[in-house]
């Protein structure tokens, strides 16, 4: 939360500024990359805590989602850490919580 509220001003509003379009779309890939290394290693801590390896919990996840119950609880936490991974999602997020701010 601290990191999206001290970083969503980077982000540009939808169809801010199309001049400058290719270098906005450069600096939130970059942001977009620095958010997944952050939210990974938060995960893997948390894998860890529960005395699991990231590994096997990774791998467990694929499984899921390769079995015929592909609406089970593991398999639905494997497609929402994807989602969540996704630059879409990300930039939706990034967007919502500027536009909060800006509220307050």
């Amino acid at each position: 939360d601290d990191w999206v509220l001290a970083r969503c001003g980077e982000v540009p509003d939808p169809g801010e500024g199309t001049a400058e379009a290719a270098e906005e779309s450069l600096a939130s890939t970059a942001l977009h990359e620095e958010f997944k290394a952050l939210y990974e290693r938060q995960i893997e801590s948390c894998i860890q805590g529960h005395g699991a390896t990231p590994v096997e919990f990774y791998k467990q996840i694929r499984e899921s989602q390769d079995s015929s119950d592909a609406a089970s609880s593991k398999a639905l936490v494997g497609q929402i850490l994807l989602e969540t991974f996704s630059f879409d999602v990300f930039m939706a997020m990034m967007r919502e919580a500027k536009e909060s701010s800006r509220r307050k």
